[in-house]
């Protein structure tokens, strides 16, 4: 049966939704922390999901818009709308962290995709 991976409380949205054939895979959405939305992720990992984790720490603004992409190595490449900035972060799966998120553009709505090749 299907299990929760957060809320109800608090979930604004679902942003989007990724699966490799080989397994790993992520989904994003976005959650309310103390009152501000925010983006969080949960990674499919060993046929179960992560606890959540929020893409956007230190960031005091809300966050919205967020999506995924996940390679078939187990890297994750994530995006989102932080005060109008779109910012990136990738989850390394060699150290298990997130990046720090990087802004690479301004006023636009975030897509995500990879192909076969491994990122």
């Amino acid at each position: 049966p299907a299990q929760p991976i957060d809320g109800p409380a608090d979930i604004v949205s679902v942003g989007d939704v990724d699966m490799t054939r080989d397994g790993p895979g992520a989904v994003v959405y976005v959650r309310r922390d103390a009152g501000v939305p925010h983006p969080y992720v949960s990674r499919f990992t060993g046929g179960t999901f992560t606890p959540p984790q929020r893409l956007d720490p230190g960031f005091d603004g809300p966050g919205s818009q967020p999506v995924v992409a996940v390679a078939g190595n187990g890297r994750i490449v994530a995006a989102f709308v932080s005060s109008g900035t779109v910012l990136t972060t990738i989850f390394d799966p060699q150290t298990n962290a997130w990046s720090s998120p990087q802004g690479i553009s301004a006023g636009a709505n975030p897509s995500l995709e990879i192909g076969r090749a491994h990122v």
